[in-house]
Order: structure tokens, then sequence, then C-alpha cells
């Protein structure tokens, strides 16, 4: 399963990337700057490529990206937008289907027990 990493590496800068290992892209990091922190790792929603997430986060965040996967935005306001594309819009998404399907078998239901009422006076086909 490839994980999303968020490192910050010593001069800084912060590496979004998609690995298997984040603790050995942490170190190969390192070795380039001398220090890198591992400030953010997690799963992509069901369904999504990781790839697809850091591509979004990279379009969202399109003034702070010095090349592809080195940002130079402040570690909070990346760490939103990777909270927003993972966790809660995909919740939000679910909850609106939910809706939706439970919106459908009312409709659904409402329209059986009318069909039987009308067909229980006469006015039926």
């Amino acid at each position: 399963m490839k994980l999303i990493a968020l490192i910050r590496d010593g001069d800084g800068r912060l590496h979004l990337d998609v690995t298997r290992a984040p603790d050995l892209l942490r170190r190969e990091i390192s070795h380039g700057t001398g220090d890198a922190q591992l400030c953010w790792c997690g799963v992509p929603p069901e369904g999504v490529a990781a790839r697809a997430v850091v591509a979004e986060i990279e379009s969202r965040l399109h003034p702070f990206v010095e090349r592809p996967g080195l940002l130079i935005a402040p570690t909070h306001l990346v760490i939103r937008h990777l909270l927003a594309v993972t966790l809660v819009e995909p919740a939000l998404r679910a909850h609106r289907q939910r809706l939706v399907g439970l919106f459908r078998r009312a409709r659904w239901s409402l329209r059986r027990l009318l069909r039987s009422r009308i067909a229980s006076f006469g006015g039926g086909r």
C-alpha cells in the first residue's frame, strides 16, 4: 500500500511524495540536507490513488510549488489540505450518498403507498 508522506527537510522545504516506507524516504532526504522530519503520513481515501491525492494538493497549493513534490508553503496549510482531501471530503461525499439513498427509498415507499391507496379506492389501473 502506498502512503502519502509530508517531510520537512533541513532547509525548511516540504517534500510531498508517495512511498511505501516514509521513514526510509525521510532518511534519504536527510542525507541531502542534513536533517529531515516526518510531519504527516496517511493513506489515500478508498478508491483514490495516492498519486492523485498528491496531484490534487499540488494543484490547490500551486503558488507554493517549487517543483513537483517540493513545496515552500507553511506546514499547517499543507496539512490542512491533506486532511481535507483524505478525510473530510470523502466523509462528506459518503454522507451525501447516504442521504440521497435515504431520500430515494423514502420516495419509492411513498409512491408505492399512494398507488396502493389509489387502487383501494377503485382508481387504479
